[in-house]
């Protein structure tokens, strides 16, 4: 049994109960459960995935954070969840970020630099943008433990 996120490059994360099947969750970017031995997955290819523990192990949770989700606070939206349902202090939340496409290679236009000051830089009529580290400067001040 495991739960599935088919992401849409969004910011949605759902709270995944005890599965008896397995479940796929449309229109999802992330997943957290307080569940025991139960498998989380989401697919990634360029887009940053990140791992989570908190509450020393209690709940686990992965996030698929493209550009969009980085913008959009995926994972702020994350670390508010686990303190609402499960009271746990964002120092208590651990990230692990998966492999990604690098700065070098990102380039996007404008309209999406504008939203990365911190990571951006111009690269003749590009912008490259650096999503692990926007989420690493993310997980810093929303005081979670970043483990990359």
């Amino acid at each position: 049994t495991f739960a599935c996120a088919e992401q849409v490059h969004g910011h949605r994360i759902v709270l995944v109960p005890d599965l008896q099947y397995p479940k796929k969750y449309d229109g999802a970017d992330g997943l957290l459960t307080a569940a025991s031995n139960l498998p989380l997955a989401i697919f990634t290819a360029d887009c940053v995935p990140l791992f989570l523990s908190a509450g020393d192990g209690r709940v686990v949770g992965i996030l698929h954070a493209g550009w969009r989700g980085v913008q959009n606070g995926i994972l702020a939206k994350a670390v508010r969840l686990l303190r609402r349902k499960w009271r746990i202090n964002p120092s208590k939340v651990r990230v692990w970020p998966g492999p990604s496409i690098g700065p070098c290679c990102f380039e996007v236009k404008w309209d999406v630099s504008r939203h990365f000051p911190s990571t951006r830089k111009r690269r003749r009529d590009r912008w490259t943008v650096d999503l692990a580290q926007e989420l690493q400067l993310q997980a810093k001040r929303l005081g979670a433990r970043w483990e990359g």
